[in-house]
């Protein structure tokens, strides 16, 4: 078998899965995929979403939570263990502008800034749970230490939703920011201040 039909192979089987699930949760109900295509984007040259081509039986929407570019890639070249980014910062400006590119050409995708999020958690938290058709719990903050909730995020602490300070940035990393097209781009995509 070529490495092209066990790719194929396994994305035949997860779809299987998918609508299987999908059909055993039966109408009414919604099935949420966690989807982290963020891997998809800065760590391999897919450049594509994993999941979204393999839900062709039903209607997908779509909620992308983004941060500011540089801090995307401080993040990532950090802190993501599985896929940690390796590019440099003009591939990585290009992939975020790739990623972002895929989502707003998509009509069901409702993008979100981390920034604002944390700025008025209640509000987007509402827009959000409108979006995909689930009641909005007004104490979800309350009951929130009950979930443990998967991912390379860093967050410990469940007691509040806060702004966290940017990692810091070499002079070398903000001058490569400075320098790349990709990079004001990005920011001009999704309405960020293209500054480094």
């Amino acid at each position: 078998m070529s490495g092209d039909e066990i790719t194929e192979a396994r994305q035949e089987l997860f779809r299987f899965q998918l609508k299987y699930i999908h059909e055993q949760i039966g109408h009414g109900k919604n099935l949420l995929v966690r989807e982290w295509s963020h891997g998809d984007f800065f760590a391999s040259d897919r450049f594509s979403s994993s999941v979204l081509p393999l839900v062709d039986f039903a209607k997908p929407a779509s909620v992308v939570l983004i941060r500011h570019p540089i801090d995307c890639f401080l993040s990532g070249k950090t802190y993501n263990a599985w896929n940690p980014i390796r590019s440099d910062i003009d591939e990585f400006c290009r992939r975020f502008c790739k990623f972002c590119d895929f989502f707003l050409a998509r009509p069901a995708a409702h993008i979100v800034k981390y920034e604002d999020f944390v700025a008025g958690r209640d509000a987007l938290l509402k827009e959000i749970c409108e979006k995909l058709g689930l009641a909005f719990n007004p104490d979800y903050m309350q009951q929130l230490n009950q979930f443990r909730v998967s991912g390379a995020s860093g967050r410990t602490a469940y007691d509040e939703i806060a702004p966290r300070p940017r990692r810091p940035i070499s002079d070398t990393e903000r001058n490569a920011f400075r320098r790349s097209d990709y990079f004001l781009k990005a920011c001009t995509l999704v309405g960020y201040p293209a500054e480094a």
